[in-house]
């Protein structure tokens, strides 16, 4: 079994919410929660349902600063060998243009192309990092 816990309450419960079929997988950040599968990722909801498909190649996460997919809406995601940003509903915010991609904090993400580094907002229009 796949077991997650809900600390919403400020106590712990345990709720089991799939069997155990994912290679790995994170915590629900934003309603949704990372999984891979044969070394595809996708995304499940609180019921275990499939949102996302497990398609992509690699999703951005960061345990030093506690994030794990989604922040402010998007998510990046490798998809062969560049990175774009998703939504919720699997569209492609962001196209899938880029090297290196992050996570999108004050509504700015660093991302690299072609060796040069900035950040973009959530038009994907680039400017230098502080």
């Amino acid at each position: 079994m796949c077991y997650f816990i809900d600390d919403r309450d400020f106590g712990l419960k345990l709720y089991i919410i799939t069997k155990l079929k994912y290679d790995r997988a994170y915590s629900f950040t934003d309603g949704l929660a990372p999984v891979r599968l044969s070394n595809k990722w996708g995304f499940i909801n609180n019921r275990g349902n499939v949102v996302i498909p497990l398609k992509y190649d690699d999703f951005f996460f960061n345990l030093a600063v506690g994030v794990f997919g989604f922040s402010e809406g998007l998510v990046a995601v490798k998809l062969g060998n560049k990175w774009g940003f998703i939504d919720k509903i699997d569209k492609a915010v962001i196209p899938f243009e880029y090297d290196r991609a992050e996570y999108f904090n004050l509504g700015l993400a660093r991302v690299s192309k072609d060796g040069w580094a900035y950040c973009i907002n959530k038009s994907n229009w680039q400017m230098p990092c502080e």
